[in-house]
């Protein structure tokens, strides 16, 4: 299976939430239930800047097949306005690796700081 293309659009000094459901091709959630998870954003040069886990900000929701995405405003107030990469990989309990989203994770300026 290719990985699928979703661009991201985040905001600078906000927190960032992205909620996503992974289904089978008729439909039916797959069921993340012992999946783990790991995203990581990257620069233009390829040096990571954010890495999300299961463990802290991916929460997999088990037979519903959700996967949501989260960032905290303190995290991305770090992050420069640019273009950076990403992919998310997921894992079964097999250890079988899925590249699930890949595509680019754009920092919007912000003006306005908390």
């Amino acid at each position: 299976m290719a990985s699928g293309r979703y661009n991201i659009k985040a905001e600078r000094y906000a927190s960032f939430v992205l909620p996503l459901t992974w289904q089978e091709s008729d439909g039916s959630p797959v069921d993340l239930t012992g999946y783990s998870a790991r995203l990581q954003v990257s620069d233009p040069s390829d040096t990571p800047v954010l890495l999300l886990t299961d463990a802290e900000g991916i929460a997999l929701g088990g037979a519903a097949g959700t996967i949501t995405l989260s960032v905290p405003a303190g995290t991305m107030s770090a992050l420069s306005s640019v273009d950076y990469v990403y992919d998310l990989l997921m894992t079964s309990p097999s250890g079988f690796n899925t590249r699930l989203l890949e595509g680019s994770f754009t920092v919007e300026r912000g003006v306005t700081q908390p």
